[in-house]
């Protein structure tokens, strides 16, 4: 107040802080090509070490967290943390929530990590840098990936009884992201996406179980068919995700299927019925999908 003047200020505190995110994901691109080690320092770290342990830990917590409020801090999240190998990831929590608790994430009502991240695939950006940190959590230790898979089916996945906490058919928000960004992202997003589902699906023996649960089928067969995507890239991205999911739990064909594998078989069934590649009567896949969907085929067309 001022010689009776009210003068109001008014912030939007949402856009400065995304400015601030933006900020400092391009501090973290420009060390990178300054050539500086950007690996995870020890948390007692000092120096320019002791501020990339917190730059990675503000990242991985309140940044991603702050994905309900708005996708792009996602996406500034995944962008500080791209270089970081999955040693690095897991130590940052990003593999938590889904195998073990996320006490934190539980305490606030969160998602966990990994479905926080899978927001940030409706970033600005149309997901690219979600998609390209997936890819990245898919390599290392085997359990890498499998998590991953696994989260598709929600938290709490439990492999001795094939269930986690989602719908079978239906999935977690993460399977939605995923089928989302691979009808209609971009096409880098759209690849990342297929290519994680594959690493997850092939990783260990029944690891595309979940997949295959969260109707993970349906969306590489609506990207494949005719009337689907129309980048060739993304075309062949989709019909090796199905060769690898018929290749592992198709009738006659599969080699891991047994007991705990027939819901997931079920709805790998329903998913091709319905996209037009297989016949309900005789549960076989249509002479074209037999034809085309085999690793030589695929190997060609990519």
């Amino acid at each position: 107040v001022s010689g009776g003047v009210i003068d109001v200020v008014v912030r939007n505190v949402n856009q400065e802080a995304k400015g601030l995110a933006s900020e400092l994901a391009r501090c973290s691109r420009a060390l990178q090509q300054a050539g500086i080690d950007l690996s995870l320092p020890g948390v007692d770290a000092a120096g320019i070490p002791g501020v990339l342990h917190r730059l990675y830990a503000f990242a991985s917590k309140p940044l991603l967290q702050a994905t309900v409020v708005d996708c792009d801090f996602g996406m500034w999240a995944a962008r500080i943390m791209e270089r970081l190998d999955f040693s690095a990831l897991s130590e940052l929590g990003l593999y938590l929530g889904v195998r073990e608790i996320d006490e934190e994430g539980q305490r606030l009502g969160l998602e966990p990590p990994l479905m926080l991240l899978g927001h940030a695939l409706k970033a600005s950006d149309g997901g690219i840098s979600a998609a390209a940190l997936f890819v990245r959590l898919c390599y290392g230790e085997r359990w890498c990936a499998a998590t991953v898979g696994e989260a598709f089916m929600g938290h709490s996945w439990r492999h001795d009884e094939v269930r986690g906490s989602a719908i079978l058919g239906v999935g977690s928000s993460l399977a939605q992201e995923f089928r989302d960004t691979i009808a209609k992202g971009p096409e880098a997003a759209a690849l990342d996406c297929l290519c994680t589902c594959i690493l997850a699906s092939t990783v260990d023996h029944q690891c595309s179980v979940p997949i295959l649960l969260a109707g993970m089928a349906g969306s590489a067969a609506a990207a494949w068919k005719e009337g689907g995507r129309k980048e060739p890239e993304v075309q062949g991205m989709a019909a090796a995700l199905l060769v690898t999911l018929l290749d592992r739990l198709w009738p006659e064909r599969g080699y891991e299927q047994g007991p705990r594998t027939e819901a997931a078989e079920e709805i790998f069934l329903k998913d091709l019925v319905n996209a037009g590649l297989a016949d309900p009567s005789t549960k076989n896949l249509t002479p074209f999908a037999a034809e085309k969907l085999t690793e030589e085929q695929v190997n060609e067309f990519l």
